[in-house]
């Protein structure tokens, strides 16, 4: 299989490409002010979304960790064990919004504890442990949990419902923020599997009602951070790995400590505004 960024007019192709070209040359200002925020790599961005319209444009304000009254404690909270060339660096602990998007929480939580055994279409076991992030851009958001190729090609990947590699949209009234999980799709609509994105933009508005948003980091968003860290337009410039990953049960969660206060120093990057449209694209999986 070759890699594919649907398609796209010449012009766009050759003005994408030296967007790409800008980014990676060694003269290049830093790419987190706001004067270089419209650089956006093509390794994230294919055809998609519907291009917004001018408007007021957002601040740069990082939202606040989840205070307590936001969190549920009746929806399922998972957990991943995270390295970094080679070394572990903490736990997520992520609430699944079971109560909203009950089928693609539920394909997440089981796809951490591995309890649905071998994938019927692939022939892998259906479990995060193992898997990568096998794209990080630190101005957008990681994507990972391939499990049928383990080191990460995009587009890879099974559902749990054992009908099919992919499995229908559920209508999600979560938008995207940092720390926020959604399904990454294949190409088009309806086409969720088992690889997902972890955002790290403040917003992401042209991922909203594309992309479902599935659940939230609760604990350890210093680990968010870390992965943001080693990111690159190439590729993470080191491994981040799934080394652990499952499910809290009922007393695990009564020891988790939330919110994460004042743990994550990196300076927030300014949000998007309501006037970029990314070129009508949005972040998909790809082959």
């Amino acid at each position: 299989m070759v890699s594919r960024f649907t398609s796209h007019t010449l012009s766009g192709e050759i003005r994408q490409q030296k967007r790409l070209h800008d980014l990676t040359s060694p003269e290049n200002p830093d790419l987190t002010s706001p004067e270089n925020s419209s650089h956006i790599p093509t390794n994230f961005l294919v055809k998609g979304s519907v291009a917004r319209k001018k408007g007021k444009k957002t601040t740069g304000h990082r939202p606040p960790p989840p205070s307590a009254e936001m969190i549920n404690k009746k929806n399922p909270w998972v957990y991943l064990d995270i390295s970094i060339g080679g070394n572990p660096v903490g736990r997520m602990v992520i609430e699944l919004f079971s109560d909203v998007v009950p089928k693609t929480a539920e394909n997440f939580r089981a796809l951490c504890t591995g309890e649905k055994g071998i994938g019927p279409v692939t022939g892998k076991p259906l479990h995060y442990k193992g898997t990568v992030f096998y794209k990080i851009d630190q101005r957008l958001a990681a994507e990972g949990g391939d499990i049928e190729n383990r080191k990460g090609r995009a587009g890879g990947g099974e559902c749990i419902y054992g009908n099919g590699r992919y499995f229908e949209d559920e209508n999600s009234e979560r938008t995207h923020e940092r720390g926020t999980l959604s399904m990454a799709l294949f190409d088009s609509r309806n086409s969720n599997g088992s690889t997902f994105i972890l955002c790290f933009r403040d917003e992401f508005r042209d991922l909203d009602g594309c992309h479902v948003v599935f659940g939230k980091v609760i604990k350890g968003m210093e680990i968010v951070t870390k992965i943001e860290d080693v990111g690159s337009p190439k590729g993470p410039i080191q491994e981040v790995k799934i080394e652990n990953c499952g499910e809290l049960s009922e007393d695990q969660k009564s020891n988790v400590m939330v919110p994460d206060e004042g743990k994550e120093k990196k300076p927030g990057k300014r949000a998007i505004s309501s006037d970029e449209s990314f070129d009508g694209r949005v972040l998909m999986s790809h082959l």
